[in-house]
């Protein structure tokens, strides 16, 4: 799937939030003025053609435009600040659409703005806007946004209470055939993850959803790819082995593609000393890419500042990263046992497993019917 350049970045329990009333194209044109949103900005204008051609108004008149600016002018969202509370928040201080200019002048409420800009002040996501553009469905979109946001789980519960609650007051009927059903093909079939639903029963009822979230195999472009063949000259890149293909996987996940591009060229360039882990390259890449001037970069400095040193990781990224390793040693073992196309089956099937006997199972499963 080609990408557009744009990024939405907000924070994870923006995508929890009620976004009541909400039409499709206003869904579309909030992800579309985040998109636009600076590091260091609040005010700016955004083109209009573009905005009006991404949420399908192409061939609607810029009075109906006008009319959908207005609309999302006036909404709010409700955030959840714990268990039982939820908060309300205007989005704009200023929304409006210059007939003259044909450009969208966009100020952010300063109370809401934290929730797409200080994303140091909590756990956050970003995904490429093209990934929501042809989503035909609110319910895609929003169900496409909490699931990137919590992505890093591989595996999420939603209850059906809280899907009617966020999303509308349905018969159980009618949540699995006109909202998850849907919702679910189109994320798979148009986005860049691959989403797989179990039901949860308690008795003969059904209490929520279990959703196995993974990431779709990228595309690795010829900028990129020469981004690693740079970094692999790197001696102490070279002898980590983090830059194998399964390890180039996990940081596609992890970054966007220029910033991957950027990251590794700049990390041949500093990384001075012997590693082993992945992490570590990865809060090598974190740390390069949250400069904001990225023409000056200070070498020694960060790699003086990265926060942990490879034997001390915290716990959070031990345990992502354990995972993770677990997983390389199992695709690395199998590689030379399957034919390709069992290989690819078993690397898709393992991303949504959490535990070594679970992906253990998979191994030996796949084994044995190859040598039937």
């Amino acid at each position: 799937m080609e990408k557009n350049s744009k990024m939405v970045i907000h924070q994870n329990n923006l995508a929890s939030g009620r976004f009541e009333d909400f039409e499709l194209r206003e869904l579309k044109l909030f992800l579309t003025l985040i998109s636009n949103l600076g590091k260091s900005e609040n005010y700016y204008t955004a083109d209009s053609k573009f905005i009006k051609d991404f949420i399908g108004m192409e061939r609607k008149s810029y009075s109906l435009f006008e009319e959908t600016i207005k609309k999302l002018q006036k909404r709010t969202i409700e955030i959840k600040e714990n268990e039982d509370k939820y908060k309300s928040y205007s989005i704009f201080s200023v929304l409006e659409f210059d007939k003259k200019e044909k450009t969208v002048e966009v100020e952010y409420n300063p109370k809401f703005l934290p929730f797409i800009r200080d994303l140091n002040q909590g756990n956050f996501c970003k995904y490429y806007l093209e990934n929501i553009k042809h989503l035909s469905s609110r319910y895609s979109i929003l169900f496409y946004m909490r699931l990137q946001a919590e992505a890093w789980k591989r595996k999420i519960y939603i209850s059906t209470d809280e899907i009617k609650l966020l999303y509308k007051n349905y018969t159980q009927n009618n949540i699995d055939q006109k909202i998850i059903k849907p919702a679910i093909e189109e994320i798979n079939n148009l986005t860049d993850l691959n989403i797989r639903v179990e039901k949860i029963y308690k008795g003969k009822k059904i209490s929520g959803y279990d959703f196995f979230i993974s990431k779709k195999e990228a595309i690795i472009s010829d900028q990129l790819k020469e981004s690693i063949e740079k970094a692999k000259k790197n001696i102490y890149i070279s002898k980590s082995k983090t830059l194998s293909n399964e390890c180039i996987a996990i940081l596609i996940n992890e970054f966007t593609e220029e910033e991957l591009v950027f990251g590794l060229k700049e990390a041949y360039k500093i990384i001075n000393k012997d590693f082993s882990k992945l992490t570590y390259l990865s809060k090598i890449i974190k740390t390069i890419i949250s400069k904001d001037d990225k023409d000056i970069i200070d070498n020694e400095n960060i790699i003086n500042n990265i926060e942990f040193k490879e034997e001390e990781v915290k716990e959070e990224n031990i345990k992502i990263s354990s995972i993770d390793e677990i997983r390389l040693k199992y695709i690395k073992k199998l590689k030379p046992l399957v034919p390709i196309r069992k290989w690819n089956l078993f690397n898709s099937i393992i991303s949504t497993l959490t535990t070594e006997e679970e992906i253990k199972e998979q191994y030996e499963k796949l084994i044995k019917e190859s040598v039937k």
